[in-house]
């Protein structure tokens, strides 16, 4: 028998969070067990509901990313964190939080926190041809 992560989703964008749990609950290992549209939610629910993983869009802080981690980490102990957050975001690196690394699409591996600032953001095309994202790594 494979063990269930249960996980809470906390996104700004309730059509993001709905397709996220969507796409998770297709798989047999994953319990989605709550949405929040605000950070006051997403702790309480956290704290109602001590999921093995925590998904936080960054945005959805108000304010300050540091404080709603820590309220979190309070409210659910236990609790993993997973911060959702675009390049450049002050997101990427929450290791004073409670977060344990970061990963950023694009930049190779899971880094631990506070690994020395953010990744290079990736060159995004701008001739012609394209106007998508560049092909080349960092």
């Amino acid at each position: 028998m494979t063990k269930v992560v249960t996980l809470l989703l906390a996104h700004r964008h309730g059509l993001v969070a709905e397709g996220l749990k969507m796409l998770l609950a297709a798989e047999g290992d994953l319990d989605v067990v709550g949405l929040a549209h605000h950070s006051g939610q997403a702790i309480a629910l956290a704290a109602t509901h001590q999921p093995t993983v925590l998904v936080l869009d960054a945005e959805l802080a108000a304010g300050d990313l540091a404080q709603t981690l820590a309220a979190a980490r309070a409210a659910a102990p236990a609790t993993r964190l997973l911060v959702l957050a675009g390049d450049g975001h002050p997101g990427n690196d929450r290791g004073g939080a409670g977060c344990r690394g970061r990963w950023v699409p694009g930049h190779g591996p899971l880094q631990p926190a506070g690994g020395g600032g953010h990744p290079p953001a990736r060159p995004r095309s701008t001739g012609a041809g394209g106007g998508g994202r560049g092909t080349s790594g960092p």
